[in-house]
């Protein structure tokens, strides 16, 4: 039974009455995210909500843009409908959230109890990138020339003659050519290999 089934002048049970003195938060654990099921276009709600008592939640959205009347207008709507992420750092409780409606319930195991979703996941969810992806991105970045640098052709009617690097805009690269023949090159940054200084 729920808040919501009594009317005015009905007697509260005591299994209810304790379960709204408790509150939506239990005693302080260890950090962890869940995912919680609630009803269609009511996440956004969710998430104010608990926002409202110290509760990290988000939920993946897109853009879509309308017009109206010659002006266009954009809306966020979720991406995965009914799902809520959630970083609790207090045990929820859950039968007081679905009694408040503010859930319809909880990725849970068979044992019952909640799913624990791991930090790299939610990381995608949330659009950034991965650990591996970073480390992947800064091992391209390094090795990427940049104007001053000294590097050797990799392709061409020049490969293998060193290069100094004179200016660099995007992908495109502008090289002199370094030694005793005096030329001007244009290339990309996949056919230089950067040489340490």
């Amino acid at each position: 039974m729920h808040f919501g089934k009594l009317k005015p002048g009905d007697v509260v049970p005591p299994d209810l009455l304790s379960q709204a003195r408790r509150g939506l938060l239990g005693p302080e654990i260890p950090s962890e995210w869940n995912a919680l099921m609630v009803p269609s276009m009511r996440e956004d709600r969710c998430r104010l909500w608990l926002e409202s008592v110290g509760v990290f939640s988000f939920f993946p959205t897109q853009v879509r843009k309308h017009k109206r009347r010659g002006k266009e207008f954009e809306r966020r709507y979720p991406l995965i409908g009914g799902i809520v992420y959630a970083r609790f750092r207090n045990r929820p409780n859950w039968d007081v959230m679905r009694d408040m409606r503010l859930i319809t319930g909880f990725f849970q195991r068979p044992d019952e109890q909640p799913v624990k979703i791991d930090r790299e996941t939610i990381r995608r969810l949330q659009g950034l990138e991965s650990a591996a992806e970073r480390i992947a991105r800064l091992k391209r970045e390094a090795n990427l020339v940049r104007k001053g640098d000294r590097a050797v052709l990799l392709g061409g009617a020049f490969e293998g003659w060193p290069v100094v690097v004179d200016e660099v805009r995007g992908n495109r690269v502008f090289c002199a050519m370094a030694g005793q023949v005096s030329a001007r090159v244009e290339t990309t940054q996949s056919n230089l290999a950067k040489q340490n200084a």
